[in-house]
């Protein structure tokens, strides 16, 4: 069973992005995921179903992109 969120959980990521800066990742009350840039005052949010369907979208993006490489080197014989 989970726990549900009454107050915002704040977390540091490891390492930083390519533009140098780690990532503060906010979990807020009412399924909200929020970002932004250690030091950085722009915080990016979304509702965890929205970026839950983005990513899905990506992953078969990736699944398709694979797929059509396969095929074409099956196409030219290598594989």
């Amino acid at each position: 069973m989970a726990t549900l969120l009454k107050k915002v959980v704040v977390r540091e990521c490891d390492r930083p992005t390519s533009s140098g800066r780690k990532l503060i990742v906010m979990l807020e009350p009412g399924d909200i995921l929020a970002m932004k840039e250690k030091f950085g005052r722009t915080v990016f949010r979304g509702s965890l179903e929205r970026i839950y369907m983005v990513l899905a979208k990506w992953h078969v993006d990736r699944e398709n992109e694979q797929k059509q490489k396969d095929k074409k080197l099956r196409k030219m014989g290598l594989a």
